[in-house]
This record gives structure tokens, sequence and C-alpha cells, in this order.
């Protein structure tokens, strides 16, 4: 659809069920939260796991809320959707199924 003119290289559109949407810019809070969240992430699995942000999704997907103060986990994606899609509030920990000795508190994710 770029080659045809129809979209720029530079839209930010996403495909969700069909329909494209499109997506904010990235503000500056944004971009600073999302690095810092990186580097804990990083330093919290160190060398057992490569911390992918906003990149194509694996297996155990997380979005963080900041208006709102919680984390979406959701897990085992499937052709209907994700089996299992849980809220986690700030008082609780989060521990990754592919890493089950990293146990980050959602109030350290939401602090970052």
């Amino acid at each position: 659809m770029i080659k045809a003119g129809v979209f720029g290289e530079d839209d930010r559109l996403e495909l969700i069920e069909g329909e494209l949407i499109p997506l904010s810019p990235i503000g500056p809070d944004h971009a600073g939260h999302v690095n810092r969240l990186n580097r804990l992430f990083t330093r919290r699995v160190g060398g057992h796991a490569l911390v992918s942000i906003q990149n194509p999704l694996q297996p155990e997907v997380r979005i963080v809320n900041l208006l709102d103060k919680w984390v979406e986990v959701y897990r085992g994606p499937g052709a209907r959707g994700y089996k299992e899609k849980r809220t986690v509030s700030l008082k609780e920990s989060l521990t990754p199924l592919a890493l089950p000795n990293v146990t980050l508190k959602v109030r350290e994710i939401l602090s970052a």
C-alpha cells in the first residue's frame, strides 16, 4: 500500500482485526518511560533473555498503564486471542513464565 501511494513510509498504523488504526506519535514522556523500562528489564534478566521493546510479540506481552497505575499481562496467544489476560495492581509482582527466577514489583515498573 505504501508503494501504491495509499500510505506514506512514515505513517504510523496498526492492523487490528482487519481495520487500520492510526497510532499516536510517540512523545518524550512515552519514550522516556520506554527507555527506563528497557533498562530495568535488561538489568533484571541479565544474560538469561533478550528484552524486546515495541517489537513483534512473543507468547507473553505486558502493557504498562501509567495513568491508571496497573500492568496488563497477556499470555498464551492463539487464533482467537490470548488465553490469559490479567491486570496487576501496584501492590503485586510479576514473574515471566520463561524466567521464573525474575520477579518485578509493579511499583518498580511504574516508577522506572
